[in-house]
């Protein structure tokens, strides 16, 4: 396992957005699990704004519980 320490939050996302920019348009990548929530919402902005073509790619939702009832606020469906 690597550490990779950087001088703030910023600086982590561009970070960790160099790192899966690079991995999402190789050649052979089809599948991506999409974590919820707040927390990889910066990621998340920085690797629209960089518009890489993603057609390739088949998208899932992480977060997903199953059986939680489709109306109930955890249910990731809606």
């Amino acid at each position: 396992m690597k550490l990779h320490v950087t001088r703030d939050a910023a600086a982590s996302t561009l970070a960790a957005a160099d790192w899966l920019a690079r991995r999402l348009v190789a050649p052979g990548t089809r599948n991506v699990m999409l974590a919820g929530g707040n927390t990889p919402l910066d990621l998340y902005a920085e690797i629209a704004r960089r518009r890489l073509p993603l057609t390739h790619l088949h998208a899932f939702a992480l977060d997903e519980y199953l059986g939680i009832p489709e109306h109930e606020p955890r249910n990731c469906a809606r």
